[in-house]
């Protein structure tokens, strides 16, 4: 706990200061990245150590799962397999007579909800 709170300092002992605290905080952890693989739960240590910061769970499953935001993904529709889930799902003839922008707007949308339904660990398969 000591190297911990060396590395992340007031973030860590302002949250997390007693031993008790650091046990629950650790079942929690432990309950929220369960579902998650080896190579997924290297993905989010990695984002940990390059944000030099401690992120929260939500942030760590982002990086879990390679979630980007929402703008990101819009450009990598084509290299990125829950962007390219989320641009399928915008309507084919909005495609095509819509603007841009309503269609980077639907888009969104259906990111965002893939998101989270991905975040949450509903079924969901990309």
């Amino acid at each position: 706990m000591d190297k911990i709170a060396a590395a992340y300092g007031y973030k860590w002992t302002s949250q997390i200061s007693e031993p008790d605290a650091f046990l629950r905080t650790l079942e929690v952890w432990q309950r929220n990245i369960n579902d998650l693989s080896d190579e997924q739960i290297i993905k989010g240590l990695r984002k940990c150590i390059a944000c030099d910061e401690f992120i929260s769970i939500s942030s760590f499953r982002k990086a879990a799962f390679g979630i980007v935001t929402p703008e990101k993904a819009y450009a990598r529709i084509h290299d990125d397999r829950l962007a390219a889930q989320a641009w399928s799902m915008v309507d084919n003839w909005k495609k095509k007579t819509a603007s841009e922008k309503e269609v980077k707007e639907d888009f969104i949308d259906n990111y965002e909800y893939l998101t989270e339904k991905l975040l949450t660990g509903e079924d969901y398969d990309i």
